[in-house]
């Protein structure tokens, strides 16, 4: 039916509201919609299902000292690119630090370079830090740890895979919440069922640690064993894991000083252990030499300390310190009267040397990241690190004795040092003391103890006191004795406690009734 033109004018109020009110609606829906689809996309319980452990370690693995911590994840959908950071804190009024320009800085942050095992948390996994020379965490104790009121700081940032999300979880550790020693519990167990193996995951410890073996019965505070950790650093008798793009470089636990074509030299082995050709390029070694005596200068000046750099050089190339580590290579000082170590060439000069060190480092740039990695040592004279009369054990065995035609390193003997016969030739013998001496032993009160008690003698024969500490040492872990007694190889100069006592005197009684009998 068609209006007039009044009806007309009258409809268009009618339209302007109709038109106002369905703009508002559209509105509303996507206002609601918008809302809806973020609340049900919110990722904020997804990151309630991360779990990271409440608390910390720091332990040895594989002779490597490491920082630890877990992290897991409790449902079954996977993330997407997870990514794990740490950075360590530190606070303390004592050593505030200000800037040129006077600006107050209360506190410190340092990163942690962390080792992932596993991005895609299929299973708990251990998040791991080495500490060395390069570390934020390397010669820190715990009471350390406790002046400088450290926290270190977890993130954990991922990628949702059902929403395409991201979320992120966090946790800290404050000192208390470090332990070292400890090792985490061991929480993923293989189950059988019907013949088919599967692995279970025991959620209910995923927090819970324990002593390492070492530590499981030692009376120890948490600060001591902290400070044999890390006294440990650089130290340890083992060879890193071949891992491609890890720090694969290895230095000698010892050094050795020999004779060698009528001249006294200082020797140690370096290598790779990353197979076949290793992953370091570009290789250098230095050493430095630092007395710790009081030197003076031409003017007169008294300093507290010297260093010296060690002219190094190998049998490929005996004036240059660059190495191609294909196979382990010993580097060599030679000693002469130009050497800093002059005063070695005979035994009263390297007696009077007992306080000295020689720092080795080695540099060597990745193949696989282009990162520069290096590696350090320190040798102590005292410590019986300079092995006088002492080679390298072979390791290297040639094609020909091979299969499959390949030259083979064995690692496992890297550490390996064997004693030298003296030298024939005559022009040897004025550095020939070198294989008459006796290495540098801290002294175990044990061995007075024993000396003390029952006399210097082991089954009627008269012994040193090197022989008798040695042959103490023998009595560690046995089964009458506690197994704490171990950890007096790490100090030699600790007192016995009672126990100890009993059970070396009655070890002792049983040995000399025996030859009592016998004769």
């Amino acid at each position: 039916i068609r209006g007039n033109l009044g009806g007309e004018a009258k409809c268009m109020y009618s339209i302007g509201v109709l038109s106002v009110q369905r703009l508002v609606v559209i509105i509303m829906d996507a206002l609601l919609v918008g809302i809806l689809f973020s609340k049900l996309s919110q990722p904020k319980k997804r990151s309630r299902t991360i779990f990271i452990s409440d608390s910390a370690v720091v332990c040895q693995r594989d002779g490597i000292l490491k920082f630890q911590f877990r992290v897991g994840d409790a449902r079954q959908t996977t993330i997407i690119r997870p990514m794990i950071q740490a950075y360590m804190h530190t606070f303390n009024p004592s050593r505030r630090r200000r800037t040129l320009e006077g600006e107050f800085i209360p506190n410190r942050v340092a990163p942690l370079k962390l080792e992932v095992m596993d991005e895609s948390l299929l299973l708990p996994i251990l998040v791991s830090h080495v500490i060395d020379e390069t570390s934020p965490l390397y010669g820190m104790t715990k009471a350390e740890m406790e002046e400088l009121k450290t926290e270190i700081v977890v993130t954990f940032v991922a990628v949702n895979s059902e929403t395409g999300s991201e979320f992120s979880a966090r946790q800290s550790y404050l000192s208390s919440e470090v332990f070292f020693g400890f090792q985490f519990c061991k929480i993923i167990k293989t189950m059988v069922s019907d013949s088919h193996k599967f692995h279970a995951i025991d959620l209910a410890k995923f927090h819970d640690i324990e002593p390492q073996k070492l530590w499981s019965n030692v009376f120890m505070t948490q600060n001591e064993i902290s400070k044999v950790l890390m006294n440990s650093i650089g130290n340890s008798m083992t060879v890193p894991v071949p891992v491609l793009g890890d720090n694969t470089l290895v230095i000698s636990g010892g050094a050795s000083l020999i004779t060698k074509n009528g001249q006294l030299k200082l020797s140690f082995r370096v290598g790779d252990v990353f197979p076949p050709l290793g992953q370091f390029l570009e290789a250098q070694v230095f050493a430095y030499y630092y007395p710790w005596k009081f030197h003076q200068t031409s003017e007169g000046t008294t300093l507290d300390y010297s260093c010296q750099e060690l002219a190094l050089g190998t049998d490929a190339n005996p004036a240059s310190n660059k190495l191609f580590l294909r196979m382990p290579v010993l580097v060599e000082h030679s000693i002469d009267m130009s050497s800093p170590l002059a005063g070695w060439m005979t035994r009263d000069g390297f007696i009077a040397d007992s306080g000295g060190e020689i720092l080795v480092i080695v540099y060597g740039k990745n193949q696989m990241n282009q990162s520069t990695e290096r590696v350090q040592r320190t040798y102590r004279v005292a410590d019986g690190h300079i092995k006088c009369g002492y080679t390298f054990a072979e390791i290297v065995s040639p094609p020909s004795e091979n299969a499959d035609g390949k030259p083979k390193v064995s690692y496992d003997n890297f550490h390996d040092m064997e004693k030298c016969a003296p030298p024939v030739n005559k022009n040897e013998a004025g550095t020939g003391w070198v294989y008459n001496f006796e290495p540098f032993m801290a002294r175990d009160e044990s061995a007075d103890f024993m000396q003390s008690e029952f006399g210097t003698t082991f089954d009627n024969e008269p012994i040193s006191e090197r022989e008798a500490t040695r042959k103490f040492k023998k009595t560690l872990g046995a089964p009458d004795s506690p197994k704490f007694t171990k950890l007096s190889e790490y100090f030699p100069g600790a007192p016995l406690r009672q126990s100890q006592e009993r059970n070396v005197r009655r070890s002792l009684e049983g040995r000399l009734s025996t030859d009592a009998d016998t004769d």
